[in-house]
């Protein structure tokens, strides 16, 4: 089933220890999948970090 509409995804995170430089980890989605008998949204095919 395709999604039409969007949904709020974490794009950036950032993560700080101590006084250090803050690190970033960013995030892209694939493919959303759905569950074709009525119970909604199951996660996507493909997801990246880096």
């Amino acid at each position: 089933m395709c999604h039409r509409r969007g949904m709020p995804v974490v794009r950036k995170h950032l993560v700080q220890e101590g006084k250090s430089t803050p690190r970033a980890r960013h995030f892209s989605y694939e493919d959303p999948r759905s569950d074709l008998l009525g119970r909604g949204f199951q996660g996507f095919g493909k997801l990246r970090v880096w």
